[in-house]
């Protein structure tokens, strides 16, 4: 049942391997490649949401693992990938530097 207080946001959104019909939702220039689904909860969290993740199937690529996380409805979706998008370029930069 649909839950409007609340924003899904699939793994696969942010995946600059993607084209936007496989489920990318930003511009290659705000995406990342191969992005792990621990990133994006890391990089959800640092910017402030509380997070509930779960493993599954993106429908647009049903034949590769995937996963996606629900979060409380702050913003529009819109703005919060933008946040998510720049917050996990970081992510993935700090994690670099290790």
């Amino acid at each position: 049942m649909k839950e409007y207080g609340k924003l899904v946001l699939w793994l696969d959104y942010f995946d600059s391997n993607l084209s936007r019909k496989q489920g990318r939702k930003l511009p290659l220039s705000k995406c990342v490649r191969n992005p792990s689904f621990e990133e994006l909860i890391k990089a959800l969290e640092q910017l402030g949401y509380r997070v509930e993740a779960f493993r599954a199937k993106h429908p647009k690529r049903n034949q590769l693992p995937s996963g996606y996380v629900v979060i409380d409805k702050k913003k529009r979706k819109g703005e919060v990938l933008k946040e998510v998008a720049i917050s996990l370029a970081k992510v993935r930069g700090e994690e670099k530097k290790l």
